[in-house]
């Protein structure tokens, strides 16, 4: 009888080891909470991983987001009177690395205005059935909202941002003076601003 319960523990022990290792294999399972493919692996095959530690970068490329500026000054042209984008407005996209011209529409108009730039954040989302864009493209988007016959231009270098009185500053030169006049400006491109009053 000894030898009979001696056994059957020993079968007991042998059990929970068998579901122990059952639950530590379950946790080897990871499921993504999305779908999508893995862009970067963090960890190698037999590493082991602490809690929270990220193990891979998961990306959904069916549809891509791209985010540019536009000018405070014109919003209204892209904007109806509820703050939504305009949905007759259509948004022209030259991807030049593929050679490729899409169009798509503005899908959200972000709620700040940055204080520097004075400029509006504008999501604008992309269908890739094929996955031919891939995230990290340079892409230029245009569409018509305000034609200028002419601009003034500056270099970036030489408007000073007041962070206190939120205003841009330039230092002007006029009958052997320096005067500091106030600014509104709009970004062109990395070196240079236009000058809109």
């Amino acid at each position: 009888l000894a030898q009979v319960s001696l056994s059957e523990a020993k079968v007991k022990e042998a059990e929970a080891a068998i579901d122990e290792v059952i639950v530590k294999i379950a946790e080897t399972q990871i499921h993504s909470p999305m779908q999508g493919m893995v862009a970067v692996r963090y960890l190698h095959k037999g590493a082991m991983v602490k809690s929270g530690q990220p193990i891979f970068k998961i990306i959904r490329t069916n549809v891509l987001k791209l985010i540019i500026n536009v000018d405070e000054n014109d919003l209204t042209e892209i904007m109806d009177d509820k703050g939504r984008a305009k949905k007759t407005i259509k948004v022209n996209l030259v991807i030049e690395s593929l050679k490729k011209k899409l169009t798509a529409k503005i899908f959200k108009i972000y709620p700040i205005v940055d204080t520097k730039t004075r400029t509006v954040s504008v999501e604008i989302r992309i269908k890739n059935p094929n996955g031919l864009l891939k995230p990290g493209f340079y892409c230029q988007a245009e569409f018509d909202i305000r034609k200028k016959k002419e601009a003034l231009f500056i270099p970036v270098k030489a408007v000073k941002f007041d962070e206190v009185q939120q205003k841009n500053w330039v230092q002007v030169f006029d009958n052997k003076k320096v005067t500091l006049k106030e600014v509104k400006t709009l970004k062109y491109d990395e070196d240079e601003l236009i000058v809109v009053s």
